[in-house]
């Protein structure tokens, strides 16, 4: 018996998501470890300090503003051909963007939605791909 790990399937995708970015990790030609493959941040048009814009047309009484959406479309139009796929993200509840991107992707793209496999929270600060690698391997 080998303890060998199986490569990740070419179509593989990890994701690390927070307000400020999102990373994109997918399965490395010719062996058994993920390599990223670029980033998205969220538009900046006035200067924010590259964290999500929330919407203030609205008067939501007391209530968190939903963020702007734009994002979580271009994370989502990354996503198209991924399967399966792995989210990791830090925070809790309403501040959690793993949190919102999934419900984003449960009320905009059910087709993306139903290729996640597993969401873990993890300090995305301090993370290296060895530890990104092993969190994807209980989802591949």
């Amino acid at each position: 018996m080998s303890d060998a790990k199986p490569p990740f399937p070419s179509t593989f995708a990890v994701v690390l998501i927070d307000h400020r970015h999102a990373r994109f990790f997918g399965a490395a030609d010719g062996t058994r470890r993920l390599e990223e493959r670029g980033h998205l941040e969220p538009d900046d048009p006035h200067g924010f300090h590259r964290h999500l814009e929330h919407r203030k047309e609205a008067d939501y009484k007391g209530q968190r503003t939903p963020e702007a959406d734009e994002f979580y479309e271009r994370v989502a139009a990354r996503l198209k051909t991924a399967a399966p796929i792995v989210l990791i993200g830090e925070g809790t509840g309403t501040s959690s963007a793993l949190v919102h991107f999934r419900g984003y992707l449960n009320e905009k793209h059910k087709e993306i939605d139903e290729n996640v496999v597993g969401a873990e929270r993890a300090d995305l600060s301090h993370i290296n791909l060895g530890e990104v690698e092993q969190i994807a391997r209980r989802y591949a």
